[in-house]
């Protein structure tokens, strides 16, 4: 890290997996890198070499057949001189590197670093970047979206940096020693993980601890300290809740490492999750949710939902991924800091949704997104935790970890979205089966309100509650047209008592009733003086205007009742 150089020698072992015979092996290796040699174990020419692209194509002398395998060696280095045309390259730090997935060769051809921005490709003459595939064919099953040139493999790396930093690469620390100068450890993988860590070096600190079997450390700058713990915290609930309700976490370690600021914010990794100096530094004031807390328990998630369980590379694998982990964090927030935190995180996804739905166009429903982000990690969490509060936690987390038993493997078939919403569908009443074309296979939207609310104080000494309400649901396409269609869905109807400071407090009725298009009235008795009332008080509906469900009651004149009914 003194000379912001890396070097990078290795080799893989290439099996083919396919029923018919390969006669080339494309390799692409990062252009920022030297590839200084490329070799494959068995005869073969280079018929391409495109360094600009760094781009090569190695032909076989003789085709490799179904199941049979050859080694390709490598050898790339990268240092940083003197200045360039572009952002500097800050893989390499003098205390805080990540040399990620990006600087290893990759084998075949490579969607991922097509050219996406549109205009620069018809600048260059190129058509539109195509769509990801529709999920209805076996065939699109056959490729991973997350590093895709890779199934399950096992690892075995040995990373050096100066004596003073920890070298790491995500896996389990087999021996340690220092040599020339230098801090030299071998790390491997066991059971085999999907390859994509990195490498890292820096002066970390270190707080360990333990989960049951797993061992867990955060390694970060040390100068931090309180979210250091929160992080800890937060990947104890995650592991309790994912293991207990989805899966066993597979693996005997999990790690937080900290990154420089300039990298990503978070993302997770082999046993392991890296977060950039900002998720250390930001403190948690009071009223607000614990950040880090959330963050780590998100990308825990990942371990299942990305990890486990990787989806196939079509339309939809937002909502397996970063939906998914979205929703399994807004689940660890609930059990930890209660049910308010929860709903408080759901408002936030809910309030980024309709802000991206202003600033982009084209949406699509959940089965076919891909990577627009106020779909995956907004729109995908409101959507399951509306329905887990439909139709039970116990329900959603049984479909669940039935998705996960049918697809937790090594190579393909890989999952899509339609194999989830399978299972989510199984899980469901037909009273609200509805819901799960509403939420996941639609573009849907509600338009609900309380007109007016007003209450009589009965004979009996029992409150009687009138709502007179609205309500209408409309389908809406890519380009935003929409078309009501008719709504006859179970909605939370709420009446409240008297709590200080404006919020509606502990609710002394909670149902769902049967509500329909139009204007209709609702009736409730309650044996407390309510102060509020209204249609789905807590805002679980993707609705606009969430400001008009609620209102304060208002005394009206005693309703005439036939006492044989009373």
């Amino acid at each position: 890290p003194d000379r912001s150089a890396a070097e990078l020698r290795g080799s893989y072992r290439l099996v083919n997996r396919t029923n018919t015979t390969i006669d080339s092996v494309h390799v692409f290796v990062n252009r920022d890198m030297e590839a200084r040699s490329l070799s494959l174990d068995r005869a073969s020419r280079l018929v391409l070499a495109d360094g600009d692209a760094g781009y090569r194509i190695f032909s076989l002398d003789r085709p490799l057949a179904p199941g049979d395998s050859a080694m390709l060696t490598f050898d790339v280095a990268i240092e940083r001189r003197g200045f360039t045309n572009a952002a500097p390259p800050t893989a390499i730090a003098s205390n805080g590197t990540w040399i990620d997935r990006r600087y290893l060769p990759f084998i075949g051809y490579q969607p991922a670093f097509e050219l996406g921005d549109r205009e620069a490709r018809e600048r260059f003459g190129l058509v539109p970047h195509p769509a990801s595939e529709a999920s209805n064919t076996d065939s699109v099953r056959l490729h991973q979206v997350i590093r895709g040139d890779a199934d399950l493999v096992k690892v075995n790396a040995i990373v050096g940096s100066t004596a003073d930093q920890l070298p790491l690469t995500p896996g389990l620390p087999r021996r340690s020693w220092t040599e020339n100068g230098r801090r030299y450890v071998q790390y491997e993988t066991d059971p085999p993980t999907s390859i994509g860590g990195g490498f890292f070096s820096a002066r970390y600190a270190s707080l360990e601890d333990r989960w049951r079997d797993v061992a867990l450390r955060v390694l970060h700058d040390p100068r931090e300290g309180e979210n250091v713990d929160r992080m800890m915290r937060g990947m104890k609930a995650s592991l309790e809740y994912y293991s207990t309700h989805f899966a066993p976490y597979p693996d005997s370690l999990l790690q937080v490492i900290e990154i420089p600021r300039y990298s990503v914010f978070g993302v997770a990794l082999p046993l392991s999750m890296a977060f950039s100096e900002d998720a250390f530094h930001s403190r948690v004031r009071n009223g607000e949710i614990d950040q880090p807390f959330y963050g780590t328990a998100h990308e825990t998630a990942h371990h299942w939902w990305g990890g486990m369980v990787r989806p196939a590379s079509v339309k939809g694998h937002g909502l397996l991924t970063e939906s998914l982990a979205n929703y399994s964090a807004i689940m660890v927030m609930e059990k930890t800091f209660g049910a308010d935190v929860a709903r408080r995180v759901y408002h936030f996804q809910m309030d980024r949704y309709f802000r991206g739905r202003g600033e982009f166009s084209h949406e699509v429903p959940l089965v076919d997104v891909d990577d627009q982000a106020y779909l995956t990690y907004r729109k995908g969490a409101v959507a399951m935790y509306a329905l887990r509060d439909a139709i039970g936690e116990e329900a959603v987390n049984a479909a669940l970890h039935r998705y996960v038993e049918k697809f937790h493997h090594d190579g393909p078939p890989y999952a899509t979205s339609r194999d989830l919403v399978a299972e989510l569908r199984a899980v469901t009443p037909d009273s609200v089966k509805s819901l799960i074309t509403d939420l996941f296979e639609t573009i849907t939207l509600w338009e609900v309100k309380t007109d007016s609310a007003s209450l009589v104080r009965l004979p009996n000494g029992k409150y009687e509650v009138t709502l007179e309400v609205e309500a209408r649901k409309v389908r809406a396409d890519s380009v935003g047209r929409e078309t009501e269609i008719p709504l006859n869905d179970l909605v939370e109807i709420g009446v409240f008592g008297n709590v200080a400071g404006g919020e509606i407090g502990p609710p002394l009725y909670l149902e769902r009733q049967r509500i329909r298009s139009g204007k209709q009235t609702i009736r409730i008795v309650v044996s407390k003086l309510p102060k509020r009332a209204g249609i789905d008080p807590y805002d679980k509906l993707i609705d606009r205007q969430r400001g008009d469900n609620v209102r304060e009651l208002k005394s009206a004149e005693p309703r005439r009742v036939d006492r044989g009914l009373e």
